[in-house]
């Protein structure tokens, strides 16, 4: 897989999130997450932060219904001002899909514009 700073940052952003997701810490896991994403599932589109938080507390209501996240990157792409990362995630117990994930820089850091998982 490429290598580049923007690459590195945005995988160790990534492991922070999955380390959250397995700790139960649902505002952790969106701290990298801009003010204004933009989350695409198959039940619909979700915009903010904050909406994004309160749509995964009623999906994920504690946590034994979250399991336990892994992710696989399968492939990253750097421009100048994106990272775009398809990765495959599970929860441990069946569930699992894909991710389209967009990252962008906002003041000086990482963080997750678009998510597309499915």
């Amino acid at each position: 897989m490429d290598r580049s700073p923007a690459l590195d940052a945005v995988r160790e952003l990534l492991r922070a999130q999955v380390d959250a997701w397995n700790r139960g810490d649902l505002e952790a896991f969106c701290a990298h997450t801009s003010t204004d994403t933009i989350y695409v599932a198959a039940g619909g589109v979700v915009r903010g932060r904050a909406a994004l938080i309160e749509s995964y507390r009623r999906r994920y209501p504690d946590r034994g219904a979250m399991g336990t996240l892994a992710l696989t990157l399968e492939d990253t792409r750097e421009t100048v001002d994106q990272v775009t990362v398809v990765a495959r995630w599970a929860l441990g117990d069946g569930r699992g899909g894909v991710a389209l994930l967009v990252f962008g820089r906002q003041d000086g850091r990482w963080v997750l514009t678009h998510d597309a998982t499915l």
